[in-house]
């Protein structure tokens, strides 16, 4: 049994909508690659004047913005949730889980989430934190900074053997 009071915050969110836009969806990077590689394209054709100094101006700019599309997404979510009250920022929540499987209690809005092992969607360490996900747009964060080392190593763990093949490690050791 790992039981442990966990307080989301600004940064944890941060985190959660970050990995979620750009490492489970894989459209961002192709797009942001492929706007990158055309600007350059376009200034390289530009400068060998294929392309009138104009057109291929206008044309790297647009490219530059399509790709600074996704980051300012990502900002603009996190902002509006925070703003808005999509999610409950600095609030406490009991953090368990056991042979059964785990449970979220309290917060803001009162949460009180029993999920068996079986039915949660996959768990994702990064550096920052284990973002547990219940469903694919339901997600919880839990904060590396708020555990011991020991607390750390015990959650992957836990981890490991409940889910096996739907929990994924992406971070440094």
């Amino acid at each position: 049994m790992f039981e442990k009071e966990i307080t989301t915050t600004a940064d944890d969110y941060r985190s959660i909508v970050r990995f979620t836009e750009y490492r489970l969806k894989k459209l961002p990077k192709i797009t942001m690659i492929s706007c990158f590689l055309l600007c350059n394209v376009a200034v390289i054709l530009g400068l060998f004047g294929i392309i009138p100094f104009p057109y291929w101006l206008i044309v790297g700019a647009l490219f530059v913005l399509a790709a600074a599309y996704f980051p300012i997404k990502v900002a603009v979510t996190v902002k509006n949730g925070i703003k808005y009250g999509k999610v409950a920022i600095n609030t406490k929540r009991k953090f368990s889980l056991d042979t059964v499987g785990i449970r979220l209690v309290g917060g803001r809005t009162g949460t009180n989430i029993s999920a068996p092992w079986e039915t949660l969607f996959a768990v994702y360490e990064i550096n920052e934190c284990f973002l547990i996900y219940f469903r694919h747009d339901s997600v919880f964060c839990i904060a590396k900074n708020q555990l011991t080392l020991p607390q750390v190593t015990e959650l992957r763990n836990h981890f490991i053997k409940r889910l096996g093949q739907r929990f994924f490690r992406l971070c440094k050791i």
